[in-house]
């Protein structure tokens, strides 16, 4: 219809069944002007530069890509490594996370938040440009996590163990998401909870059933949970 009746083909057309990957190829190639602007809405942060945004969208999305593609094949993803050229500045963490979910003892003493599902989680948060959804995944995840380390510490403790995650990554995840939101936007965001009752309540029969828990994984099911708010 656009060919024959139009000089040209609108990008929401042309790029409607585009890749994830493509996609990423494409924000490489944009010249300067037009990756500006769309790094600046991708991360409205003032604490970053272009250059440091340009980069840590390409290595953030290129390691969601990576994460994306191993638990969608159900493959071994807890201790799974992004490509080095995907690794993201723990320097940047540092500017969009400042002194919440992230520290510097989690870089230099214990090797995570670049590469690993740490930093697949924080990239997620990072490109949810938007407060409400921002502090509902922080919430959300938090409270998974709570509810899993007061049902079994053991199981919780084993998998902190070995996915590197933080032991008190549910505390850091709160405090994060408290200081996103105060007080004077809960009310609204009691009306959106309300309506996500339904679309968790799977959830939280699973979280809630131990024998689920012991067979299966908790940390590929609450990354489940991240891709669907990327999806929303």
């Amino acid at each position: 219809h656009y060919k024959q009746n139009h000089n040209h083909i609108p990008p929401w057309i042309l790029f409607k069944n585009v890749t994830f990957s493509n996609s990423l190829k494409l924000f490489r190639l944009l010249k300067q002007p037009e990756k500006q602007e769309l790094v600046n809405l991708l991360l409205s942060t003032n604490s970053l530069n272009y250059n440091e945004k340009v980069d840590f969208i390409d290595s953030g999305l290129n390691s969601i890509r990576e994460f994306r593609n191993v638990i969608a094949h159900n493959l071994k993803f807890i201790t799974h490594k992004s490509k080095p050229q995907n690794k993201l500045s723990p320097a940047t963490l540092i500017k969009i996370f400042p002194g919440s979910v992230i520290q510097w003892d989690d870089f230099t003493k214990h090797n995570r938040g670049s590469n690993d599902i740490f930093s697949y989680i924080l990239a997620l948060i990072s490109f949810l440009d938007n407060e409400l959804l921002s502090y509902s995944l922080c919430k959300d995840l938090s409270s998974y996590f709570q509810s899993v380390r007061s049902m079994n510490k053991k199981i919780y403790s084993s998998y902190m163990q070995v996915s590197n995650l933080p032991v008190d990554i549910d505390d850091r995840l709160n405090s994060y998401a408290n200081k996103l939101c105060p007080s004077s936007h809960k009310q609204s965001l009691k009306r959106k909870s309300h309506n996500q009752k339904e679309r968790f309540s799977l959830i939280n029969y699973l979280l809630s059933n131990k024998k689920l828990i012991f067979s299966t994984s908790l940390i590929s099911f609450v990354l489940g949970i991240l891709i669907c708010y990327i999806l929303y």
